[in-house]
């Protein structure tokens, strides 16, 4: 589903859709404003709870193209509407 570009922080999630790759803290703050509820945190991860599924995603700096594709799934959640909501994220961030 999603290519990795030309630098290794660079992910294509579709045709013409290419973001820095995110944290593991953005998918979480991005899931979190969906209305995910966090269920427990350790320092491995998070484990929130979206759309009747039980979603773990780990403390990383970048989350991996696999983890990624998992997350969305689960979380009902679509590579172009993560990639508006990602950069709305960050841009609220700067």
């Amino acid at each position: 589903m999603f290519q990795s570009g030309t630098f290794a922080n660079v992910l294509t999630l579709s045709d013409d859709v290419t973001v820095a790759r995110p944290s593991g803290q953005e998918v979480i703050g991005i899931l979190q404003h969906l209305g995910a509820a966090v269920v427990t945190r350790d320092e491995h991860g998070v484990f929130l709870r979206a759309n009747r599924h039980l979603i773990f995603v780990r403390n990383r700096a970048v989350v991996e193209d696999a983890e990624l594709e998992d997350v969305l799934r689960a979380a009902e959640l679509g590579a172009d509407r993560f990639a508006v909501l990602l950069a709305n994220s960050r841009r609220s961030a700067a």
